[in-house]
């Protein structure tokens, strides 16, 4: 169980995120997505699902991640009084977490597309090797969040659909997802099913992110295939949903550009299959910067980032199609 957390010299009370990563990868893997959305004040959590390589059947993965929050809802705030960080919170460190969006300095416009680093990241009043136990954060568990990657992410759509717990849904207030796939090829799917391919026909409880990358459902050579397969891939993700839901795709960038850039031997014989973008932290800028854009607008009720990322898409620090959105 991996977790990001962040810290304050003051009571900090902080929605919660549940990552789920994708097939065959590691939680590390996702540390520079992942800390830049915790460092805007949310508690992510990234469970290790299995140790070397996932099943075709995501059902146990699903039982799995609500039992996991079944159990962060139990013992998360008492563990989170019980630990101290690691190491100390430096604010050059802390300066590498901020998300911010900002237009071309020609324009004469406000700053859209801004995402301002919460003071609680780096107090302005901290010393460069100030410390901040966890236990002055606590999770609100009225502001619970899913998400994930790949097939992380058909996990989290599962999840939010109730396929596992029918009689027993898991209260989630919002469901971002990057990349998500149902599917490896176009004759076959994962069991179970997520994806019902009709549009708009799935009713979702929640408001719904997907981001999606342009080269993912572009199969890198002949005979290999797509990265997730177009029919199973965040197109269809959208277009099943009634809404409300958002849709952005990074042309430029592939599936597997989500991961950070330095991620291990395991991690780099996977990208051997898959197309890739060019330098992968302006994507990892941009997929979390809109993340948190939606967070921000879904659960805390502050649109305004979202409406201007929404309305000036070419302030990002990557190439987006023009976003779309339904239901809203």
């Amino acid at each position: 169980l991996r977790l990001w957390v962040p810290v304050s010299s003051a009571p900090l009370s902080s929605p919660v995120l549940l990552f789920q990563h994708g097939f065959a990868a590691k939680t590390h893997f996702y540390s520079q997505l992942l800390s830049r959305i915790a460092s805007h004040g949310f508690i992510v959590v990234a469970p290790q699902m299995y140790p070397l390589i996932g099943r075709s059947n995501t059902r146990p993965e699903m039982r799995g991640s609500v039992r996991v929050i079944t159990w962060m809802r139990k013992n998360l705030a008492t563990w989170l009084q019980q630990k101290k960080q690691r190491r100390p919170v430096s604010q050059s460190k802390q300066q590498l977490q901020p998300i911010s969006f900002s237009p071309p300095s020609s324009s004469s416009s406000p700053p859209p597309f801004n995402v301002p680093s919460p003071s609680t990241s780096s107090p302005k009043n901290a010393s460069p090797t100030a410390t901040y136990p966890f236990r002055n954060t606590s999770p609100d568990w009225s502001k619970f969040v899913i998400s994930g990657h790949s097939v992380g992410g058909k996990v989290a759509f599962g999840v939010t659909r109730n396929i596992v717990s029918p009689s027993s849904p898991v209260p989630i207030s919002a469901l971002l997802l990057f990349d998500p796939s149902d599917g490896t090829s176009n004759t076959s799917k994962n069991v179970p099913p997520v994806l019902v391919h009709r549009p708009s026909s799935l009713v979702l409880s929640v408001p719904a992110l997907i981001v999606g990358s342009g080269l993912g459902p572009i199969p890198k050579a002949p005979g290999l295939p797509a990265c997730p397969p177009k029919y199973f891939g965040h197109k269809t993700f959208f277009s099943d949903l009634v809404g409300p839901a958002y849709y952005f795709v990074v042309p430029e960038y592939g599936h597997l550009d989500f991961y950070d850039k330095r991620i291990g031997i395991w991690g780099a014989l996977g990208e051997v299959a898959c197309r890739r973008g060019p330098a992968k932290r302006p994507m990892h800028v941009a997929a979390s910067g809109i993340g948190v854009a939606f967070l921000k607008a879904t659960v805390q009720g502050d649109s305004a980032n979202l409406d201007d990322i929404l309305s000036n898409p070419i302030h990002s620090p990557v190439w987006l199609a023009a976003p779309q959105s339904k239901g809203v």
